[in-house]
Parts: C-alpha cells; structure tokens; sequence
C-alpha cells in the first residue's frame, strides 16, 4: 500500500505554477514537480488548500507534510520551517496598467498600491516604497482585477506569478523589477523531517541532471522574465 504525502496549497492559485485544483484542471509547473517527486517516491499526493496567511503555521502545526505553492525562501521562515534545495529564482515586479506605466521606482512613490497579503511582497512595499495606500487581498484574481478597474496604480508581485497575469490581461504590463529582490521558492516542510528534505533534495538533484527541469521550465516560463 503506498503512503500518503499530504501538500499545502494556496487557496488563490499562483498560476503558472499550479492552477485552481477545484478548477478540474490542475496543472503548472509545481503540478509536474509534485507528480515527479510522488513516483520517485512512489506515494499518493493528497491536497489541502489553506489560505495563505495561514498555509506555513498550517506546516508548522503539522496538518500537513509539505507545501509547495509558490513559497518563497526567507531567513525568518528558516528559523521555524525546513526548505529543500530551491527550484526557481524570481524577482519582484510592479505590473501596472499600460495607460499609466510605472517603470521607475520614483513613480511608486504617493500612488495607490495593491498586494497580497502576507506576503514578502507586502513587506517590501511596506518597508521600501512609500504608497499612497495599500489595498491587501487574499486572492491573485481579484488584485489583478482591482487594478485594471484603477481601484489603485500598481501591484506589487513575484515575477513567475506576474508574468502569467499579464499574458492573460493585455492591458496590463509587468513595468519594473524591483531591485535586490532575488528571491527563490522552495518545498517547505517540517524543521525537524531531515529524512523527507533530504530525499526530495536528491529527486530534484536528479531531475536537474535527466534534463526534465529543463522541459518543465520551458513548459511554463518560456516567455517569462523571471
């Protein structure tokens, strides 16, 4: 009988790296990392979907083994949470509306913002932009819908998530990487599961050098400025 390995996901689905899985098409590239990692270690995946700003203590308090849905690497979340080897690098943009491009930070400065809430994207407008005022949700769909109405002037995200936006909303453009906001994401785990960490680390050491990362990534960030 297989074991199970029990997956957070974000309840506002961080496409393209997995879609709504209520959606009946659950697919991204985090899906296709999740399926390679379940047959190497030859379980079930079963997924629960949290939201966000509960998803890492939902980690912590073990209601699930692992999350892997967009889960950026901090130095804060390291000290409470494990993280395997990373899987992708990002930055952060600003995505504004092609009407009223923002594409130098000194235009950020007193204009209306919008960003997910608790995220490393809100912490970084917080901390280093200076919005007008700050419009925080729990859903990537109704943010990127608020700023085509002109609810607010930018929105603050993760380049990979941004990207995938922008393609489908043409009036919208991902104008500006903010600077020093390399980042990655990681699988999250228990701070103590060392045996799963290291296991995972060794199906993502080999899936690097087989070339299926490189047709994962391809498949879902070929026209993407990460």
């Amino acid at each position: 009988m297989k074991s199970v390995l029990h997956v957070g996901l974000d309840h506002a689905a961080p496409v393209p790296l997995h879609t709504d899985i209520r959606s009946g098409q659950f697919e991204g590239f985090e899906v296709d990392l999740l399926q390679y990692i379940a047959q190497k270690l030859n379980c079930h995946l079963e997924y629960k979907i949290i939201l966000w700003k509960d998803i890492l203590e939902k980690l912590e308090q073990k209601e699930v083994d692992i999350v892997c849905s967009a889960v950026t690497v901090t130095e804060s979340r390291k000290k409470v949470l494990g993280f395997t080897n990373s899987y992708l690098d990002f930055h952060l943009g600003v995505v504004s509306r092609k009407d009223g491009l923002l594409d130098s930070i000194e235009k950020l400065s007193q204009k209306k913002a919008g960003v997910r809430i608790a995220t490393e994207a809100e912490d970084y407008i917080r901390q280093y932009l200076n919005p007008l005022s700050i419009y925080t949700s729990d859903s990537n769909d109704d943010l990127y819908t608020q700023l085509q109405t002109g609810a607010f002037d930018y929105l603050v995200d993760d380049t990979s998530i941004a990207g995938a936006f922008v393609e489908k909303h043409p009036t919208l453009s991902v104008s500006l990487i903010l600077p020093d906001t390399e980042s990655s994401y990681a699988i999250a785990l228990q701070k103590d599961n060392h045996s799963l960490r290291e296991t995972i680390n060794t199906i993502l050491d080999e899936l690097k050098q087989n070339g299926t990362y490189d047709m994962m990534y391809q498949r879902w960030f070929h026209n993407i400025l990460l």
